[in-house]
């Protein structure tokens, strides 16, 4: 039939197949060498597989699909090839399990976007409901929407647009509310007597 069966048996649509010689972790079915006969390539015969001598796949018992970098510190990055055939850092994750698109993670920051541009015409991270509506959204000059209702501070309350829950006793300079203008700013706080607006103009 034209197939090739090393160590058992393989299926009759399989045109090559090694059998490993155990069903763990202390044998290999199939390796792959350069010219000075160093590693590149392995499959365990758990399943597991290893690039360039580091594991970098495998299923555990409960059936999941891991990615691994056995490295100290090892993380994966995706390049992709852009419209200027260029190849760019499209998604990496580090060691430390942060996250960076179009842009090398943080070591101080979980998941950091770079847009592609700098004004609107572009959006950095956005999200849609399941009838693909905006729910919000960032664009590249740093404006933003958000539909719907805010809670800043404590549980969610839906009878108000925007909602601040501080049970602080504050002042001016710690004011639950601060708006910053051209010179002059006003200040809204609450303590446990009264509600403040006072402005510097």
């Amino acid at each position: 039939s034209g197939n090739v069966d090393i160590g058992g048996v393989g299926g009759s649509a399989v045109r090559f197949t090694a059998r490993g010689s155990t069903t763990d972790t202390t044998g290999f079915s199939i390796e792959g060498c350069d010219s000075a006969g160093a590693t590149k390539f392995l499959v365990r015969d758990d399943g597991a597989v290893y690039f360039g001598g580091t594991l970098c796949s495998a299923i555990d018992a409960s059936g999941t699909f891991q990615l691994t970098n056995a490295n100290v510190n090892g993380g994966y990055a995706i390049y992709t090839r852009n419209s200027s055939s260029t190849y760019i850092n499209a998604l990496q994750l580090s060691g430390d399990g942060n996250v960076g698109i179009n842009i090398t993670p943080s070591a101080s920051v979980k998941l950091l976007i770079k847009g592609g541009t700098a004004d609107s015409t572009a959006t950095a991270i956005q999200a849609n409901d399941s009838s693909n509506a905006d729910l919000f959204y960032v664009k590249n000059d740093g404006n933003a929407f958000l539909k719907g209702r805010i809670t800043i501070g404590g549980p969610q309350d839906t009878n108000y647009a925007l909602y601040v829950q501080d049970a602080n006793n504050r002042t001016q300079g710690t004011a639950q509310f601060h708006i910053n203008g051209s010179g002059y700013s006003c200040f809204h706080w609450l303590d446990a007597t009264a509600y403040y607006i006072n402005q510097n103009s």
